[in-house]
């Protein structure tokens, strides 16, 4: 059993609530970030509903099951391109992706080339 964490925005422990204001809090009813949800000016259906505790869920690799892995960026077109449409909201980390990518580059579909701006002509 993994032993509890804190809030990295507000720091209450696992279970309590957030502080108010935390940008990790949850709406309960949509989900989304409290502090930026519509749903948050109704201060007293928010109490009457009951706040939603801050648990700890880590990120994990949809690959290789890493947990909490360290985020990179890609192009979106790169992205579409190796990573297939089922899959592409996933996390991966970036061990994963390199040899996702190593993996379609020596196969049939061949490597990704990013577009290139076209050049101007020269006075």
């Amino acid at each position: 059993m993994m032993p509890p964490r804190l809030c990295p925005d507000c720091g209450m422990l696992e279970g309590q609530f957030h502080r108010v204001g935390c940008s990790l809090e949850c709406c309960p009813w949509c989900g989304w970030q409290l502090i930026s949800c519509p749903h948050a000016r109704w201060r007293r259906r928010l109490a009457a509903t009951g706040r939603v505790p801050f648990i700890f869920y880590p990120w994990v690799c949809a690959r290789c099951g890493t947990l909490d892995p360290a985020m990179f960026m890609v192009p979106n077109a790169e992205w579409r391109w190796y990573i297939e449409r089922a899959r592409r909201a996933a996390i991966l980390c970036r061990s994963c992706y390199d040899q996702i990518i190593q993996l379609i580059d020596a196969g049939p579909r061949g490597r990704y080339i990013a577009p290139q701006a076209p050049e101007k002509d020269a006075p």
